[in-house]
Protein backbone atom coordinates (compact mmCIF):
# COMPACT_ATOMS: atom_id res chain seq x y z
CA UNK A 1 0.00 0.00 0.00
CA UNK A 2 1.29 3.43 -0.90
CA UNK A 3 1.86 5.66 2.13
CA UNK A 4 -0.04 8.58 0.55
CA UNK A 5 -2.87 8.40 -1.97
CA UNK A 6 -5.34 10.79 -3.54
CA UNK A 7 -8.96 11.58 -2.67
CA UNK A 8 -10.05 9.58 -5.72
CA UNK A 9 -8.70 6.44 -4.06
CA UNK A 10 -10.96 6.61 -0.99
CA UNK A 11 -12.85 3.36 -0.53
CA UNK A 12 -16.14 2.44 1.08
CA UNK A 13 -15.36 1.63 4.68
CA UNK A 14 -12.85 4.47 5.14
CA UNK A 15 -13.25 6.61 8.28
CA UNK A 16 -11.19 9.73 7.64
CA UNK A 17 -10.33 12.81 9.69
CA UNK A 18 -9.64 16.14 8.04
CA UNK A 19 -7.83 18.60 10.26
CA UNK A 20 -7.98 22.13 8.85
CA UNK A 21 -7.26 25.70 9.93
CA UNK A 22 -9.18 27.89 7.47
CA UNK A 23 -12.48 27.98 5.63
CA UNK A 24 -10.56 28.00 2.34
CA UNK A 25 -8.69 24.82 3.28
CA UNK A 26 -11.92 23.14 4.37
CA UNK A 27 -13.74 24.22 1.21
CA UNK A 28 -11.01 23.04 -1.15
CA UNK A 29 -11.11 19.52 0.23
CA UNK A 30 -14.92 19.55 0.49
CA UNK A 31 -15.23 20.39 -3.23
CA UNK A 32 -12.96 17.47 -4.16
CA UNK A 33 -14.80 15.07 -1.85
CA UNK A 34 -18.23 16.07 -3.16
CA UNK A 35 -17.23 15.97 -6.82
CA UNK A 36 -15.71 12.52 -6.40
CA UNK A 37 -18.81 11.22 -4.60
CA UNK A 38 -21.12 12.63 -7.26
CA UNK A 39 -18.95 11.13 -10.04
CA UNK A 40 -19.25 7.73 -8.31
CA UNK A 41 -23.06 8.03 -8.08
CA UNK A 42 -22.94 8.06 -4.28
CA UNK A 43 -25.50 9.74 -2.07
CA UNK A 44 -23.56 12.66 -0.56
CA UNK A 45 -24.52 14.00 2.85
CA UNK A 46 -22.82 17.12 4.07
CA UNK A 47 -23.40 17.87 7.73
CA UNK A 48 -22.68 21.56 7.95
CA UNK A 49 -21.89 24.03 10.70
CA UNK A 50 -24.99 26.26 10.46
CA UNK A 51 -22.90 29.39 10.99
CA UNK A 52 -20.79 28.60 7.92
CA UNK A 53 -23.51 27.21 5.66
CA UNK A 54 -24.17 30.40 3.61
CA UNK A 55 -20.46 31.03 3.03
CA UNK A 56 -19.72 27.41 2.10
CA UNK A 57 -22.71 27.28 -0.25
CA UNK A 58 -21.43 30.39 -2.00
CA UNK A 59 -17.92 28.96 -2.31
CA UNK A 60 -19.17 25.59 -3.59
CA UNK A 61 -21.28 27.33 -6.23
CA UNK A 62 -18.22 29.32 -7.32
CA UNK A 63 -16.45 25.98 -7.87
CA UNK A 64 -19.19 24.74 -10.19
CA UNK A 65 -21.21 22.63 -7.76
CA UNK A 66 -24.89 23.24 -8.52
CA UNK A 67 -26.29 22.77 -5.02
CA UNK A 68 -29.91 23.39 -6.00
CA UNK A 69 -29.88 20.84 -8.84
CA UNK A 70 -28.04 18.20 -6.80
CA UNK A 71 -30.42 18.65 -3.87
CA UNK A 72 -33.47 18.44 -6.13
CA UNK A 73 -32.09 15.23 -7.67
CA UNK A 74 -31.53 13.83 -4.19
CA UNK A 75 -27.82 13.31 -4.87
CA UNK A 76 -26.72 15.81 -2.23
CA UNK A 77 -28.27 16.56 1.13
CA UNK A 78 -27.00 19.40 3.27
CA UNK A 79 -28.06 18.81 6.85
CA UNK A 80 -27.38 20.40 10.21
CA UNK A 81 -26.68 18.71 13.53
CA UNK A 82 -30.36 18.65 14.48
CA UNK A 83 -31.22 16.69 11.34
CA UNK A 84 -28.54 14.06 11.96
CA UNK A 85 -26.45 13.46 15.06
CA UNK A 86 -28.92 14.86 17.55
CA UNK A 87 -31.94 13.26 15.89
CA UNK A 88 -30.78 9.74 15.08
CA UNK A 89 -28.69 7.50 17.24
CA UNK A 90 -27.92 5.44 14.13
CA UNK A 91 -27.47 5.98 10.39
CA UNK A 92 -29.85 3.13 9.46
CA UNK A 93 -32.58 5.40 7.95
CA UNK A 94 -30.02 7.03 5.66
CA UNK A 95 -28.54 3.68 4.64
CA UNK A 96 -31.98 2.32 3.79
CA UNK A 97 -32.63 5.40 1.65
CA UNK A 98 -29.27 4.90 -0.10
CA UNK A 99 -30.12 1.33 -1.04
CA UNK A 100 -33.69 2.21 -2.04
CA UNK A 101 -32.49 4.89 -4.45
CA UNK A 102 -29.83 2.56 -5.85
CA UNK A 103 -26.87 4.81 -5.18
CA UNK A 104 -23.52 3.07 -5.31
CA UNK A 105 -22.82 4.05 -1.71
CA UNK A 106 -23.01 6.76 0.89
CA UNK A 107 -20.48 9.57 1.36
CA UNK A 108 -20.86 11.45 4.64
CA UNK A 109 -18.81 14.58 5.19
CA UNK A 110 -19.38 16.04 8.63
CA UNK A 111 -18.23 19.32 10.10
CA UNK A 112 -17.75 18.22 13.68
CA UNK A 113 -18.21 21.63 15.31
CA UNK A 114 -21.64 20.40 16.42
CA UNK A 115 -19.76 18.68 19.25
CA UNK A 116 -18.60 22.04 20.58
CA UNK A 117 -22.23 23.13 20.95
CA UNK A 118 -23.58 19.92 22.45
CA UNK A 119 -20.48 18.97 24.42
CA UNK A 120 -17.53 16.78 23.56
CA UNK A 121 -17.91 14.28 26.40
CA UNK A 122 -19.19 11.48 24.12
CA UNK A 123 -17.48 12.58 20.90
CA UNK A 124 -14.54 10.21 21.02
CA UNK A 125 -16.75 7.26 21.99
CA UNK A 126 -18.99 8.14 19.02
CA UNK A 127 -15.97 8.26 16.66
CA UNK A 128 -14.62 4.95 17.99
CA UNK A 129 -18.02 3.32 17.58
CA UNK A 130 -18.11 4.40 13.93
CA UNK A 131 -14.94 2.38 13.30
CA UNK A 132 -16.89 -0.81 13.99
CA UNK A 133 -19.77 0.09 11.69
CA UNK A 134 -18.43 2.02 8.70
CA UNK A 135 -16.46 -0.93 7.24
CA UNK A 136 -19.69 -3.02 7.14
CA UNK A 137 -21.57 -0.42 5.09
CA UNK A 138 -21.06 0.94 1.60
CA UNK A 139 -20.05 4.19 3.23
CA UNK A 140 -17.16 6.65 3.35
CA UNK A 141 -17.10 8.96 6.38
CA UNK A 142 -14.99 12.14 6.51
CA UNK A 143 -15.00 14.05 9.81
CA UNK A 144 -13.81 17.66 9.60
CA UNK A 145 -12.14 19.23 12.62
CA UNK A 146 -11.14 22.89 12.80
CA UNK A 147 -7.78 23.09 14.57
CA UNK A 148 -8.56 26.64 15.69
CA UNK A 149 -11.71 25.56 17.55
CA UNK A 150 -10.92 22.16 19.06
CA UNK A 151 -8.49 21.85 21.96
CA UNK A 152 -5.27 19.88 21.33
CA UNK A 153 -6.25 16.99 23.67
CA UNK A 154 -9.43 16.44 21.66
CA UNK A 155 -7.47 16.54 18.39
CA UNK A 156 -5.12 13.86 19.77
CA UNK A 157 -8.13 11.68 20.60
CA UNK A 158 -9.56 12.35 17.13
CA UNK A 159 -6.33 11.07 15.60
CA UNK A 160 -6.57 7.95 17.75
CA UNK A 161 -10.04 7.16 16.39
CA UNK A 162 -9.54 7.66 12.63
CA UNK A 163 -7.63 5.01 10.65
CA UNK A 164 -7.10 7.50 7.80
CA UNK A 165 -6.08 11.19 7.84
CA UNK A 166 -6.59 13.75 5.10
CA UNK A 167 -3.72 16.19 4.73
CA UNK A 168 -4.41 18.78 2.04
CA UNK A 169 -5.76 16.58 -0.75
CA UNK A 170 -3.61 13.60 0.20
CA UNK A 171 -4.97 10.67 2.16
CA UNK A 172 -2.57 8.94 4.57
CA UNK A 173 -2.87 5.86 6.72
CA UNK A 174 -3.02 7.23 10.25
CA UNK A 175 -0.35 5.51 12.33
CA UNK A 176 -1.75 7.13 15.50
CA UNK A 177 -5.07 5.32 15.11
CA UNK A 178 -5.80 2.73 17.78
CA UNK A 179 -8.15 -0.26 17.64
CA UNK A 180 -11.67 0.52 18.83
CA UNK A 181 -12.92 -0.93 22.10
CA UNK A 182 -16.59 -0.76 21.07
Amino acid sequence: MKPIFEIQELQHGNHVCLLYRSLTEQKNVLVSLLKEGIDRSELCLYIVDEQLEPELAKRLAADGIDLVRLQQEGTLQILNRYQTFLRYARFDPVLEQTLAKKFTGLRVIADMTWALVTGCDQLIAFEAMLNNHIPRWKMTQVCQYNLERFAPPIILDVLRTHPVALLGEHICPNFYSEPSEF
